[in-house]
C-alpha cells in the first residue's frame, strides 16, 4: 500500500480587534500561510511552490473552484483540446500568486474573504478566512496529492477489521460481460445466525441506469437456516423467496470468509459499455447490520481480451481456377490528343508549314489503325478571350470545321462519325487559371477587368502587366489549342503481360476511380500474375469497386472470387462487412457448394464453403455468435477450417469461465485445446492473449514483453500491448538515459559497472579493479551523472522522467491507428488508481511522443551493446519454459530478483 499526504498549515495572526457590529473600524487581518508537501520516505521533507488567489467572499471562491474542477475533468476526456484548464483560468480572470520556494506565503486580508490554493490540476483547496473560535490562530488542512503516491511506501501487517472488496474491472468479450464478485469478511462478522445476500446488477455506463438484476448469491449460517426453515412453516424451499438462490457451501460460522466468483451477463447492446456492481448485505433474524450499498464493486473499465485477436487462421481463400475466367467482352476506350497545328492569323487557313501536314498525317494514321473498331471522332476548337468575342467564335468554328474535314477524309470507309465542338474562353477563365498559380497576380488581373462593359477594353493595360509574358500569355496559348478525341471498341482480353503493364502504368487512376476500363478477364490475369500481398490488397479493392458497379454482378464468373478476396481483407483489418458476401449465400438452398442454373446458358455455384466460413468469421467479429454458429453448423465437417472455427467459437463463448478454472471435465479439456489452437496460430495472437490476460495467466511483464517485441514495429497492436504491460509498473520504471548521458557513458569511454561486474573484475583483474575505483573517487561528478541521468524538460515544463512509459507506448499506438484511442478509455488493464495519478492529456501528447522517441533510441543503444530493450536490465540467456508450450522466457537478473524480493 502506498500513501502520501500533503499537509497544508495555514496560520492566522490577527492584528487589531474587530469593532462591534455597526461601528466602523480600520482593522485588518494579516494572514501568514504555510503550504508544505510532506513526503514520508527516508525521513526526507520536500517543499514546493504553490499558487494562490484571494477572493472577496467564499461564494466567489466556491464558484471558481467548481469551474476549475469541471475544466480539469473535461481536460481528461478523449475529445479534449488540452486547453480547458487554461481557458477556465482566463474566463475567471485569475492571476495566480506564487508562494516562496519553501511553500510559505504572506498577505493581508479581511475576515470573510477566501483563499483558493492550487497545488496540482487535481488539488484545489478553498480556505474560508473566519475567526471560528476566539483566540484560535492555527488551522490545519489535509490534502492528498495523487501524483506523489508512487514516492511513498507504507508497510504494515495484513490485518483488517471490516469487510474488504477489491474493485476489479469486468471482462468484456463483446457480447457478454463477466463481473468479479469478491468479498472478504473478517472473523466474527458472518456468524452462524446470519445470512449473506449478494445481489449483482448490470449498469449501463452511458446512462447509469440499471438494465438487469442478475441471479443473487445467498449464504447462511446453520442456525439461521434452521430457524428460517421453521419461520417458513418448515417449507423453506417453497416459502422463502431467496430459497432458489441459496448456496449450501460455504456455511457461515463466524470464521474468516472469502467469496470470489464470476457472474456473467449478456449485453443488451453490443456497442455499449456496461459494468457489473453488487450489493453485499449481511442480516440476522431481525435487521440488516451491513450493506455495502454497491460502492466500490464495479467499474466501467473492462478487460477486452478478444479485441485484437487474428482469426484468419480459420479463413478460407478460393483457388483461382479456370471456372472464373471470363470470355472477351466489348469495351470502349477514350483517347484525347492535342493537334499541334498553326493557322494564319485571323484566318481559317493553315500556315504554309510542313509540320501542319505531318501532324494531320500522324493523326490520320492513328485513327486508321483501329479499322472498323473506331467508333467516333470529335474535333474541339477554342479561342482565347483577346479580341472580339463574336469574331473569335466565328473563327473557332471555321478552323474546327476545317480540321474536321481533313480527318473526315482520313477515316472514310471506317464507319466512324466525326463531330465538332467549339469553346470560347473569357478573361474570367484566365483569372481562374491564374489563381491556381498565384492569387495575388490573379487579383491584379481581376481588378483590371472588373466593372468594364467589355473586358477587352482593358487588354492594353493587361499587356503592360509585368507578368503578362511569363504567366498570362502561356494560359492564352493553351486556350487556343485544338483537341482531337476519339473512341474505339476493343473485343479482347489483355494478355497477362499487357494487363500487368496497364495496371502499373495507370495504377493511380485505377485507385482514384478516374480510370475503370479493365475487364473481368483482365482482373483474372492480374490476380494470377501479381503475388505481392500488399499489391494484391490494392488490386482487390480496385476489382471489388469495378465488380459492384455492374448490374447483377453476383452472377458474373469473377464475382465470388473477388468478393471473397475483399472479405478476407476486411477480416484481416478487423473491419467486417457482412454485405460483401451476402449475395453469394442463399439460406433457401439447403446445400453447400451447390451449382445453380441462372438460365439455359449460365450457371454459378451458390453457398461456396469458403464463403460460408468467411461470413461466419465476420459474424463472429461482429459478435453475432448465434448466426456464426448456424453457418458453421451449415458447413459441418466440410473442411478443417470449419472445425477450427468451431474451436474458436467455443473458446470465445467460454473464455471467462475457462480462464477462471470454472469449467469441468470434457469442457475444461475442450477449452484448453481451443485456447492452445488460438494461442499457437501466430506470434501476434500469442502476444495478444498473454498481454491481455497476463494477470489471469500468472504472467509478468518480463514474461510477456519478449513475445510482444517479436511483433512488427509498424503494427499498432504491438505498442498498445506494450502500454498494457508497462501500466502495471507506472512510477517504477528505470530512468531514461538522455541529454548528455545517452548510452552507458558520457562519451569519454567511462561507464559505471554493476556489482556483479565489479566482483568478477576484482577476482580476474585486481589491477583494473583498483584503477576503476580510483577513477570513480577522483571523478565523482561523472559517476553521479551516470547514476542520476539528467532530466529532459519539454517546452511546457513537463519532466519526461515523470511520465510513465505506458503513456508513451499507448500514444505511439494511437499515432499509427487513431481508432485504438477509444479502446484505451475503457481499458481494464490500466487501473482507475493509475489513471488518476497519470492522466492522459491531449496537451501532453508532444511529451509522450518525445518520451517514446527516447525509449526507441535507448532500445537501439541497448541492442547494439548486447542488452535488452528499455526497462529489462541486462540481457540474460533465454531458457525454455516447460509450462509455456516452449515459449522463450527470460530469467530474472540480480537486480530484478532484488526488486521482487523487496516487493514481496
Amino acid at each position: 500500500m502506498q500513501l502520501t499526504q500533503a499537509i497544508y498549515n495555514i496560520r492566522f495572526v490577527l492584528i487589531g480587534l474587530l469593532m462591534p457590529f455597526g461601528i466602523t473600524a480600520n482593522a485588518q487581518n494579516v494572514v501568514i500561510g504555510t503550504c508544505r508537501t510532506t513526503i514520508i520516505k527516508s525521513n526526507d521533507k520536500k517543499h514546493e511552490t504553490v499558487s494562490f488567489h484571494i477572493y472577496k467572499n467564499k461564494r466567489q471562491a466556491e464558484n471558481a473552484r467548481n469551474i476549475l474542477k469541471t475544466a480539469a475533468t473535461a481536460e481528461e476526456q478523449p475529445d479534449a483540446t488540452g486547453n480547458e484548464w487554461n481557458n477556465a483560468i482566463t474566463k475567471l480572470g485569475i492571476t495566480w500568486s506564487k508562494s516562496r520556494p519553501n511553500g510559505q506565503f504572506k498577505f493581508e486580508a479581511f475576515e470573510g474573504q477566501a483563499i483558493l490554493v492550487h497545488y496540482t490540476d487535481n488539488v484545489i483547496h478553498l480556505l474560508d478566512i473566519v475567526n471560528v473560535e476566539k483566540g484560535k490562530t492555527e488551522y490545519q488542512i489535509e490534502m492528498k496529492d495523487e501524483k506523489s503516491l508512487r514516492d511513498v511506501e507504507v508497510r504494515g501487517k495484513n490485518k483488517f477489521t471490516g469487510p474488504r472488496i477489491k474493485k476489479v474491472p469486468g471482462q468484456d468479450n463483446g457480447f457478454e460481460v463477466s463481473l468479479n464478485v469478491n468479498l472478504e469478511l473478517p472473523e466474527g462478522w458472518a456468524g452462524d445466525n446470519s445470512r449473506l445476500i449478494i445481489q449483482p446488477m448490470a449498469i449501463d455506463c452511458q446512462t447509469e441506469d440499471t438494465v438487469s438484476y442478475l441471479t443473487p448469491l445467498v449464504y447462511e449460517g446453520a442456525k439461521y437456516h434452521e430457524l428460517q426453515d421453521k419461520r417458513m412453516a418448515f417449507d423453506y424451499d417453497e416459502n422463502d423467496s431467496l430459497a432458489q438462490y441459496y448456496n449450501p457451501s460455504p456455511v457461515l460460522n463466524g470464521q474468516y470468509l472469502r467469496i470470489d466468483t464470476q457472474v456473467v451477463f449478456r449485453k443488451p447492446d453490443k456497442d455499449k459499455t456496461y459494468k457489473g456492481v453488487y450489493y453485499a448485505i449481511l442480516e440476522d433474524y431481525h435487521h440488516v447490520f451491513y450493506n455495502n450499498g454497491g460502492e466500490g464493486t464495479g467499474s466501467c473499465l473492462s478487460f477486452r481480451p478478444l479485441k485484437f485477436l487474428d482469426f484468419t487462421m480459420a479463413a478460407e481463400d478460393i483457388p483461382l481456377t479456370e471456372d472464373f475466367k471470363e470470355n472477351a467482352e466489348q469495351r470502349a476506350h477514350d483517347v484525347t490528343r492535342t493537334l499541334n497545328i498553326k493557322f494564319v492569323t485571323g484566318k481559317s487557313e493553315l500556315t504554309p508549314d510542313s509540320a501542319n501536314m505531318e501532324e494531320f498525317g500522324k493523326m490520320g494514321r492513328e485513327l486508321k489503325s483501329y479499322g472498323n473498331l473506331l467508333f467516333s471522332v470529335k474535333v474541339t476548337g477554342s479561342s482565347s478571350p483577346e479580341g472580339s468575342r463574336e469574331r473569335n467564335a466565328a473563327l473557332a468554328r471555321e478552323r474546327t470545321n476545317f480540321a474536321a474535314g481533313i480527318l473526315r477524309r482520313a477515316v472514310r470507309g471506317q464507319d466512324a462519325s466525326v463531330s465538332t465542338e467549339t469553346k470560347i474562353f473569357t478573361w474570367e477563365n484566365v483569372v481562374t487559371q491564374l489563381a491556381a498559380r498565384d492569387t495575388t497576380k490573379a487579383s491584379m488581373l481581376n481588378n483590371l477587368i472588373s466593372g468594364q462593359p467589355d473586358p477587352n477594353m482593358a487588354y492594353p493595360q493587361i499587356k503592360n502587366l509585368p507578368f503578362y509574358e511569363s504567366d498570362i500569355e502561356p494560359i492564352l496559348a493553351s486556350m487556343r489549342n485544338m483537341k482531337c478525341s476519339y473512341q474505339y471498341i476493343d473485343k479482347r482480353v489483355l494478355t497477362p503481360e499487357e494487363a500487368v503493364e496497364t495496371y502499373y502504368t495507370h495504377k493511380k487512376d485505377f485507385i482514384s476511380g478516374a480510370k475503370d476500363d479493365l475487364s473481368d478477364g483482365d482482373f483474372y490475369n492480374l490476380f494470377n500474375e501479381i503475388t505481392d500481398s500488399a499489391e494484391v490488397d490494392t488490386l482487390t479493392m480496385i476489382a471489388y469497386r469495378h465488380m459492384v458497379r455492374q448490374d447483377g454482378y453476383e452472377v458474373l464468373k469473377m464475382s465470388p472470387y473477388i468478393a471473397n478476396k475483399m472479405a478476407l481483407l476486411n477480416i484481416r483489418r478487423g473491419m467486417p462487412d457482412l454485405e460483401v458476401l451476402r449475395p453469394f449465400i442463399d439460406w433457401k438452398v439447403q446445400a453447400v457448394d451447390k451449382e445453380r442454373h441462372i438460365d439455359a446458358y449460365t450457371s454459378s455455384v451458390i453457398n461456396r464453403h469458403e464463403i460460408l466460413i468467411n461470413q461466419a468469421i465476420q459474424y463472429f467479429q461482429e459478435l453475432k455468435l448465434d448466426t456464426a454458429e448456424t453457418l458453421i453448423d451449415f458447413v459441418g465437417s466440410k473442411t478443417v477450417k470449419s472445425a477450427q472455427l468451431s474451436q474458436v467459437l467455443f473458446f470465445v463463448r467460454n473464455i471467462f469461465l475457462g480462464i477462471g478454472g470454472q469449467l469441468d471435465g470434457n469442457d475444461a479439456a475442450k477449452f484448453e485445446q481451443a485456447f492452445n489452437m488460438v494461442l499457437n496460430t501466430n506470434k501476434d495472437n500469442r502476444a495478444i492473449l498473454f498481454s491481455e490476460l497476463h494477470e489471469s495467466l500468472g504472467k509478468t511483464r518480463k514474461d510477456v514483453e519478449p513475445i510482444i517485441d517479436k511483433m512488427d514495429d509498424n503494427n499498432p497492436k504491438k505498442w498498445y500491448l506494450k502500454g498494457i504491460i508497462w501500466s502495471k509498473e507506472a512510477g517504477k520504471e528505470p530512468k531514461i538515459r538522455h541529454d548528455d548521458t545517452t548510452g552507458d557513458d558520457l562519451g569519454n569511454g567511462f561507464r559505471l559497472m554493476s556489482e556483479d561486474e565489479l566482483s568478477i573484475l576484482m577476482i580476474t583483474d585486481p589491477k583494473k579493479y583498483a584503477e576503476y575505483n580510483l577513477y570513480v573517487k577522483e571523478h565523482p561528478e561523472e559517476a553521479e551523472a551516470l547514476r542520476n541521468p539528467k532530466q529532459q524538460v519539454e517546452d511546457d515544463g513537463i519532466k519526461l522522467d515523470s511520465i510513465p512509459h505506458y503513456l508513451a507506448y499507448f500514444q505511439h499506438s494511437f499515432d499509427i491507428e487513431p481508432k485504438y484511442k477509444r479502446y484505451y478509455f475503457n481499458e481494464g488493464n490500466v487501473p482507475d488508481e493509475t489513471r488518476k495519478i497519470y492522466k492522459y492529456k491531449k496537451k501532453n501528447i508532444p511529451a509522450y511522443r518525445k518520451l517514446f522517441k527516447l525509449l526507441m533510441e535507448q532500445r537501439e543503444t541497448d541492442e547494439q551493446s548486447g542488452r535488452q530493450t528499455t526497462g529489462k536490465g541486462e540481457k540474460p540467456e533465454t531458457t525454455k519454459d516447460e509450462n509455456d508450450n516452449g515459449t522463450e522466457t527470460e530469467p530474472e537478473t540480480n537486480e530484478e530478483k532484488e526488486t521482487n524480493t523487496n516487493e514481496k
